[in-house]
């Protein structure tokens, strides 16, 4: 009886999980007792594929095969979230992210995440080795531009970029350097630093000039730096002048401040998209709170909305700080030289700005028309936090609290703000 069992051919039983099985059968193989041959029963113009498979402990051939010479794939394993996050990380860690490769092609490997520093990192080297060519053997003279960048965790960096000309007029910008600076930023270390980016890149008989803003230390930098002229960033200088002319409604500012984070509440958000809608503005320019029901709330908000006066005074701003943009815009160009354009911009701006007949209002401004923009649930969040700031905020340039609660008399301060301007740009 012992013997009779052992001659017995038993049947290897598979677990059926993965999703072959709806188009392969399992049979004993003759010629091999105690396995099974694997026969394909995808029909190809109705006959059969005769694709067969020795019994095996991975089914990474038979899918293969499925989805190579019949474009077959498990259609329920490629979830979206296994590509949709933009972060490579994740990406990698994804085991998700793997299985659908494997559809594609099973002898890919996402690489680790040592492995895909160790890729960027030769990229990187690579990359650097054409440009040094590049700056070496096409620019005759470069233009340096350098400036001092915070990160959202309040980390200073300091980026330079290298500008030259090709002999067919054809221009190059060149990031160099972007890395973390740290403190003190005094002008000696800003100068040990692009000094050291020049000796790196080859670049001591190349570098005429660099572009700085008008930062105390980032001009005494290039002071220290021989032969090399410092050109001052235009785009920096009509900023500053805005800011000496906008000094004059600090306290303006920080209640529209207030008033936009009020309209980050998404209910109002809906709300004021709402108004666009049935009041055919392009913009919507101010709402009027008057409803018996949420006095508290209205009162509260009320304190930081603008008066009519106010509105009509935004408009003029509007339109002044518009020329700027426009002007900003143009001087940041990669694609033509700028600098030629720099003092006819700067003259252009005076004479616009000397010029009182420049701004008309274009269109009235209608507030006849009451809307209930509070709620007493919603915002109950947003009246307590002015309650608890005392209808106080911060002067971003004195750091002194300052009141909020109270309109701006806007007669006048339109030329007055022009004339600082005009003032600031000569």
């Amino acid at each position: 009886a012992f013997e009779a069992q052992e001659n017995v051919t038993v049947p290897v039983v598979l677990k059926k999980k993965s999703f072959i099985w709806k188009y392969f059968i399992k049979k004993n193989n003759p010629s091999e007792p105690g396995k099974i041959m694997i026969y394909s029963l995808n029909l190809v113009n109705g006959k059969p594929c005769q694709k067969t498979y020795t019994a095996f402990s991975s089914t990474s051939n038979a899918i293969q095969h499925l989805a190579s010479i019949h474009a077959i794939i498990e259609q329920e394993k490629l979830h979206i979230k296994s590509i949709k996050s933009g972060n490579i990380k994740d990406m990698l860690e994804m085991q998700n992210q793997q299985h659908f490769l494997n559809y594609l092609n099973l002898n890919y490997k996402l690489p680790n995440e040592k492995n895909l520093k160790l890729l960027i990192h030769q990229a990187y080297d690579w990359t650097e080795g054409l440009m040094k060519e590049l700056l070496l053997s096409s620019a005759k003279y470069i233009s340096l531009t350098t400036d001092l960048w915070t990160s959202r965790v309040k980390q200073e960096y300091i980026g330079i970029t290298a500008s030259f000309m090709n002999s067919d007029f054809k221009i190059y910008d060149i990031l160099l350097k972007l890395e973390y600076l740290s403190y003190p930023h005094t002008a000696e270390y800003i100068r040990d630093k692009i000094q050291l980016i020049i000796e790196k890149w080859s670049l001591q008989k190349k570098v005429i000039a660099i572009v700085t803003d008008n930062r105390s230390n980032m001009i005494k930098a290039i002071l220290y730096l021989n032969n090399i002229t410092r050109i001052p960033c235009t785009a920096h200088t009509l900023q500053l002048a805005i800011g000496k002319g906008l000094a004059l409604v600090l306290v303006f500012i920080s209640r529209a401040k207030c008033l936009n984070q009020f309209f980050t509440y998404p209910k109002q958000i809906e709300r004021l998209q709402t108004i666009q809608t049935s009041l055919n503005y392009p913009k919507i320019l101010g709402v009027v709170c008057d409803d018996s029901t949420i006095r508290k709330d209205e009162h509260c908000l009320k304190k930081i909305n603008f008066t009519d006066d106010e509105w009509i005074f935004m408009k003029y701003l509007v339109n002044l700080l518009e020329l700027f943009e426009e002007a900003t815009i143009f001087l940041s160009s990669s694609i033509y030289a700028t600098l030629s354009l720099m003092h006819p911009i700067i003259s252009e701006l005076q004479k616009v700005f000397e010029d009182k007949t420049l701004l008309v209002l274009s269109e009235a401004i209608d507030f006849a028309i009451d809307t209930i923009i509070l709620d007493n649930e919603d915002e109950q969040e947003f009246v307590e936090q002015q309650e608890n700031d005392e209808e106080k905020v911060i002067n971003p340039i004195t750091q002194n609290y300052v009141q909020i609660n109270q309109p701006m008399i806007t007669e006048g301060v339109i030329e007055r703000i022009k004339s600082i301007i005009v003032q600031a740009l000569h």
